[in-house]
């Protein structure tokens, strides 16, 4: 097919060869930048960030959806050459969000939001008209999914886009000291960061991952919990390592919402056998 289709080409130029040129034919005239002199410059930065930081690529802020600093992002658009009345098209590709809907983690998606003034508005997927003689500012709130979403400006024949990522940060959970003594409450801390910077609201789950046994041989083993369809499926490892006693589902996991410091409780070993325990935290607010 492809022996026929490209002898088809070759005698369709040969024929179109004979053919008069019609006025005006000849090579193209080079693509205008800017047509007419219109511009148009969309820029971005994560909000509060100092003058400097504004960017005509790409801003990084927290994933998540909560309506606070770190999830917000700066947009200053400025067109240039356009009259009154003339219109400014922009959308926001991306940035849906992730909606889950298997135990434990039933959630919606919370797609990404852009507010221009009090009453222009628009969420993934959607495109709004603005006037092209003014400039605008506005300010854009992640999703609860780490992606990238793109907000694209157009008008006048021109074109710009600028990316927002929503970062999951930098999800770390950590237990004070190293001995475990039955009976002994012990701390342990969740730091959920962006930056270096506290990444505030956000739902946490901590779970007692692994524990560390000494067994009926005598011998070191490993026991691993694993999620079930329910809570009922579920291994779960609260017969040895408790969760803090304020903890729903009898000390299966301990449910919390980080603040600027984080997130802090307790654990407590209950079976005298345990030598050691690793934590898992899942974030509510943040699918990959």
């Amino acid at each position: 097919m492809r022996l026929i289709h490209g002898m088809a080409l070759a005698c369709f130029l040969a024929f179109a060869a004979f053919l008069p040129a019609a006025e005006g034919d000849g090579d193209p005239a080079p693509r205008a930048e800017h047509p007419a002199g219109k511009r148009i410059t969309v820029t971005v930065k994560r909000y509060g960030a100092p003058e400097s930081a504004w960017s005509t690529a790409k801003a990084v802020i927290a994933a998540g959806g909560v309506d606070n600093t770190v999830h917000r992002c700066e947009i200053k658009i400025v067109p240039e050459g356009f009259e009154a009345g003339d219109p400014l098209d922009v959308r926001l590709v991306g940035g849906a969000g992730h909606a889950a809907g298997r135990w434990p983690f039933n959630t919606p998606a919370v797609p990404a939001h852009v507010q221009f003034g009090l009453n222009a508005s628009l969420s993934a997927g959607e495109a709004i008209t603005l006037g092209a003689d003014t400039e605008h500012s506005g300010v854009l709130r992640s999703s609860n999914k780490a992606e990238t979403a793109k907000l694209v400006v157009s008008g006048g024949g021109v074109t710009k886009s600028v990316d927002i990522e929503f970062s999951g940060g930098d999800l770390k959970i950590e237990i004070d000291g190293e001995m475990m003594f039955p009976g002994v409450p012990r701390a342990y801390t969740v730091t959920h960061t962006l930056d270096d910077k506290p990444i505030v609201g956000h739902n946490m789950k901590v779970v007692v991952k692994e524990v560390d046994i000494v067994n009926a041989d005598d011998e070191e083993e490993t026991l691993r919990a694993s999620l079930g369809d329910d809570e009922n499926d579920s291994v779960t490892l609260d017969d040895y390592v408790e969760l803090d006693p304020g903890a729903i589902y009898d000390h299966r996991y301990f449910a919390g919402t980080t603040d600027t410091e984080g997130l802090t409780s307790t654990l407590k070993v209950v079976d005298g056998r345990v030598t050691g325990a690793r934590l898992e935290v899942f974030d509510f607010n943040v699918w990959e």
